[in-house]
């Protein structure tokens, strides 16, 4: 019976905590004072270092990539595996990986600037770099299928695989949906 006092307290006590803690953070919107702070690093970043801003974040992710290649596949520390081949092919596409961070990057960097413009031709970069990623995602799945033989997993490597097309006109039409709302709400909030 001790046990279950036990357990029933320390179920009571954590209830208490997590209500004060919800309490306490109510009136905070995390997720709109991250975004605000991220914008701000970016202005910031972009404001002080102008085109090379692009080029430097870059070279950080090119570092980031080239440490976790370095740790995953040259350190041995967990041997041959999934985050081996994970690495691999990250390695067998770093070039590639490279060049497209630093294309984003900077047709990022003149969109935030063309702002009537940049904002019709956003989705389209948002939609290719998405498209990209998923095809990354992908790759990653069915090495995971391989080393632990997972069917479910791949076959959603394989439906990921299949449906590039379809991925990147859903966010295209998504994007320009949300566009076009946006457009015709803030125009009803001028009258």
């Amino acid at each position: 019976m001790p046990n279950d006092d036990l357990g029933q307290k320390i179920e009571r006590t954590a209830k208490k905590i997590g209500k004060d803690i919800e309490e306490e953070f109510k009136d905070i919107d995390l997720e709109k004072k991250m975004e605000d702070f991220g914008k701000s690093v970016e202005k910031g970043w972009n404001e002080k270092l102008g085109m090379l801003g692009p080029a430097v974040t870059t070279l950080f992710g090119f570092a980031a990539l080239a440490i976790f290649i370095y740790i995953f596949k040259y350190s041995e520390i967990l041997g041959k595996g999934l985050a081996y081949d994970i690495a691999s092919l990250f390695e067998e596409y770093f070039l590639i990986l490279v060049v497209l961070l630093l294309v984003f990057n900077y047709v990022n960097y003149y969109l935030e600037r063309m702002e009537d413009t940049g904002k019709y031709i956003k989705p389209f970069s948002g939609a290719a770099s998405f498209t990209i990623s998923l095809w990354f995602i992908s790759k990653i799945l069915l090495l995971v299928d391989k080393n632990y033989d997972v069917a479910f997993v791949g076959g959603l490597a394989n439906f990921l695989h299949d449906n590039y097309l379809m991925f990147f006109f859903l966010y295209l039409g998504i994007n320009f949906v949300y566009l076009f709302l946006k457009g015709m709400l803030g125009g009803m909030g001028e009258y």
